[in-house]
């Protein structure tokens, strides 16, 4: 779950990185 949540974190950071806007974490 852990590696889950991580992985999604790190897929919306590179989603918001592209799309210019701040990323929305939904982890820590």
């Amino acid at each position: 779950y852990s590696r889950l949540r991580q992985s999604d974190d790190f897929k919306e950071g590179v989603e918001a990185f592209h799309a210019k806007r701040p990323a929305a974490f939904k982890g820590t």
